[in-house]
């Protein structure tokens, strides 16, 4: 991890300390930055990290493959989610998905990419209908272009 080079980090015995030059705003946010980045780190490599996503809807499910899932949302064909390296993905069963990493901000980022993908383009998808019905919005088909 690269740290701030105003950001001084000491180990000592079995203990890791990060120390500010000065009291300032910005050295005291950078000093609780790096802090808490280093415990992600300490964290994720002891215990590791996971999301666990459900898909509601029915005849909507995730198949595992070997490099990734499968989503079949409802649409004329299915999505392939392949997930970055360090990040497992697993299906304990067709609507639960774990995304399960080392890396906090990566499984993170895994778990927002998948809902991407498919499951949040579907909430949004419900809602705009909720909203044509109620007031003659736009077609659900330009939303769907818009957020996509």
């Amino acid at each position: 991890m690269e740290v701030h080079p105003d950001m001084k980090i000491v180990i000592e015995e079995d203990e890791l300390r990060v120390e500010r030059p000065s009291d300032q705003k910005e050295h005291r946010a950078l000093h609780g930055l790096t802090r808490s980045l280093i415990q992600n780190m300490v964290i994720g490599v002891t215990n590791g990290f996971s999301k666990t996503l459900e898909i509601i809807g029915v005849g909507y499910r995730a198949d595992p493959k070997a490099s990734g899932i499968t989503l079949k949302l409802g649409y004329s064909h299915s999505i392939d989610y392949l997930p970055d390296d360090g990040i497992t993905l697993e299906c304990p069963n067709q609507t639960t998905i774990v995304v399960q990493g080392i890396d906090k901000q990566k499984v993170g980022q895994a778990q927002l990419r998948s809902v991407r993908s498919g499951l949040l383009s579907l909430t949004r998808e419900r809602a705009s209908v909720t909203r044509e019905n109620m007031c003659d919005a736009r077609p659900v088909r330009q939303l769907e272009r818009a957020y996509d």
